[in-house]
């Protein structure tokens, strides 16, 4: 109810700077546009933050992106590159969902034989994939402008100064964003075209944040890009995922957790892969475990991605989604001796 509040304020004030445009008072449209970013940074961001529920996060993003795009330079004038960075890569969430209902449904045809509805399925999700690849890349665009401007300063060399935890959170996942977005541009057949540099620069810009203070996510996300390198990285990444794990669940935000998964996943390694289920799944069964309040949103995020990654694979070597309770059962049931109460 507070959070529905103070968006309807934030709109109110949007409103009024609209109207002033079209009455052509440019210096109180800028001002009241400002005013509008900076009330939606202290007021509006902390309790989205503090929120589990990621569907309303998502859709957050997609509702109110054009809005916060609306005053910015282009619009009403005011600075908006960070809450574009966190609405864009927010928004992104839903179309990644999407991706995923339609890859899932693509591994199920197939298990089947269905070749057009797999075939159909694997289109949907590459258009998905791309939606999301945008997104992220816009992010990433917003963060980038933001933190170099027209300096010609370039992400991952010098470290900017930090005014607060919100430049340092906005850095974090304006950058992610950037990698997130190559990774679902090469899968949709790089329908966006985001540059593959980006990686590089996200590596070396995660050494400008404190990874204790962040959950573990700077070095798990240097560790996983390590993985992916031919000659790999200065340290061994599954060490360094390992102890960024042991840090997210002490901070109560288990992204680090995701990206075990994520890493295990792409490379093929089973074994690493049902270990970060495993650890993952002792972390919901651990009755001292608490999730972070000032940050809930991030370690439903990571909730998300490890489920995601168990549909996968049991989409793959079942046939069905992981159900409820249980992350990746050991083999698919004996439908034959299934009953209509098993099902419902």
């Amino acid at each position: 109810m507070r959070v529905a509040v103070r968006l309807r304020q934030a709109f109110t004030l949007l409103v009024l700077g609209l109207a002033c445009l079209l009455a052509g008072c440019a210096t109180m449209d800028r001002m009241g546009a400002n005013i509008g970013m900076r009330f939606a940074e202290n007021h509006i961001l902390p309790p989205v933050l503090t929120d589990d529920d990621l569907q309303m996060g998502c859709i957050d993003g997609e509702v109110f992106s054009p809005i916060v795009l609306s005053m910015g330079p282009v619009g009403l004038g005011a600075e908006n590159d960070q809450i574009a960075t966190l609405l864009y890569s927010t928004a992104a969430l839903c179309a990644e969902q999407a991706a995923l209902d339609s890859e899932l449904t693509y591994l199920r045809a197939t298990r089947e034989s269905r070749i057009e509805e797999a075939e159909d399925a694997r289109i949907v999700q590459k258009r998905w994939l791309a939606m999301a690849a945008q997104r992220q890349y816009h992010a990433y665009q917003h963060f980038e402008h933001y933190y170099t401007g027209t300096s010609g300063d370039v992400i991952g060399g010098k470290c900017p100064p930090f005014r607060n935890d919100l430049d340092e959170l906005v850095f974090m996942l304006g950058a992610i964003s950037g990698l997130q977005a190559i990774v679902n541009d090469v899968n949709s057949q790089n329908a966006v075209n985001v540059p593959k540099d980006i990686a590089a620069k996200t590596e070396r810009a995660m050494t400008c944040l404190d990874n204790a203070k962040w959950w573990g996510l700077p070095k798990a996300v240097r560790a996983a890009v390590w993985n992916l390198m031919p000659g790999g990285g200065p340290e061994e990444p599954w060490g360094v995922i390992q102890k960024s794990m042991d840090i997210g669940k002490q901070k109560g935000v288990r992204i680090a957790y995701a990206i075990y998964a994520i890493s295990a996943y792409a490379k093929g390694d089973d074994a690493r892969l049902q270990d970060a289920f495993k650890q993952y799944q002792a972390t919901v069964d651990d009755p001292n475990y608490t999730p972070s309040v000032q940050y809930r949103i991030f370690d439903r995020v990571g909730d998300m991605i490890i489920w995601g990654i168990s549909d996968r694979y049991q989409s793959e070597h079942v046939g069905t989604r992981t159900p409820a309770g249980a992350l990746v059962p050991a083999e698919a049931p004996d439908v034959s001796k299934l009953k209509l109460d098993d099902l419902l």
